[in-house]
């Protein structure tokens, strides 16, 4: 990040957030981060993009490591997500067919 100008303290601040698996945990997390006004969230794992989708339809979320984002409604499309969230899959259901 350091070589593409960002840094830490004075372009840009990173925080982070921890669920441990647990719904409550998530939940609480992703409304206290959404509190603090990010420009954008990073999600890693299913439960913590929906947990951060339930509290903003507005700041950008990208996301990875998740499963089925279409199914779940998280993207319309992987190559048109519409709405706030976006990200990458490894694996998506839909190309198990």
């Amino acid at each position: 990040m350091h070589d593409a100008g960002w840094i830490e303290g004075k372009n840009i601040r990173v925080e982070y957030r921890f669920g441990s698996g647990d719904r409550a945990q998530l939940q609480k997390a992703a409304s206290d981060l959404v509190a603090s006004g990010p420009e954008l969230i990073y999600a890693i794992t299913t439960g913590s993009v929906e947990a951060v989708r339930e509290k903003t339809s507005t700041i950008p979320i990208v996301f990875s490591e998740v499963t089925d984002a279409i199914g779940r409604g998280f993207v319309a499309s992987l190559a048109r997500p519409g709405g706030n969230v976006t990200g990458f899959v490894v694996w998506e259901s839909a190309t198990a067919s």
